[in-house]
């Protein structure tokens, strides 16, 4: 089984579309947990992998810089911006 190098673009197809399917489901999981994430974190930007929030701030850069500092790659999360639903 392939595995996906952190920082590395996937050569594999199959490594490729394990990706792209893990980034949809993350995105997914936001949208349909926005209320519930925005009452725990706030308007804040979250970088979400395999369903999990791993890292918030209220800054872009700040929480792209505690990602690295963890030794995690910003590309190997989702990264979006909670709001408050209508």
């Amino acid at each position: 089984m392939a595995t996906l190098q952190v920082g590395v673009p996937p050569n594999d197809p199959e490594v490729m579309l394990a990706e792209m399917q893990r980034e949809l489901d993350d995105v997914r999981w936001i949208e349909d947990n926005m209320a519930a994430l925005v009452e725990e974190y706030g308007i804040k930007f979250v970088a979400v992998r395999h369903r999990k929030v791993i890292g918030s701030s209220h800054r872009l850069t700040l929480l792209l810089e505690d990602l690295r500092e963890r030794d995690i790659a910003p590309g190997s999360a989702s990264i979006e911006v909670l709001y408050r639903q209508e």
